[in-house]
């Protein structure tokens, strides 16, 4: 039987690292430009389950952002060691970012601006 408090395989802990690498470079972010489609699409509710995928799509940019930088020795997107601060300045350009695409795409949910 193992030991849940063994230390991981280097082997294990790249395949980890790699998948949060995924995460937040490609599929979080397609999550939120998903998430931000579905808010248009929905014209009668203003909170609604596309909000909750929107919201789901940033927490876990973050968390997965905060994960690799703090436990796997994160990167940059150009594989350079990762500056001091970097996670702040991450969190505020996604915070910024993700509240400007979802009160826009509530802004064109609500004047009809496409016909989705």
């Amino acid at each position: 039987m193992s030991d849940p408090k063994a230390v991981q395989k280097p082997e294990a802990m790249r395949g980890q690292s790699i998948l949060l690498r995924l995460w937040w470079m490609a599929f979080g972010n397609a999550v939120l430009f998903l998430g931000a489609i579905y808010v248009m699409k929905r014209r009668e509710e203003f909170l609604c389950a596309a909000d909750a995928v929107f919201a789901f799509g940033v927490v876990s940019l973050l968390v997965a952002r905060y994960v690799d930088l703090r436990f796997y020795g994160g990167r940059t997107s150009v594989y350079e060691p990762a500056p001091p601060g970097l996670w702040k300045r991450y969190a505020a350009q996604v915070m910024l970012i993700s509240a400007a695409l979802w009160i826009g795409a509530h802004v064109v949910s609500h004047l009809r601006l496409l016909a989705l």
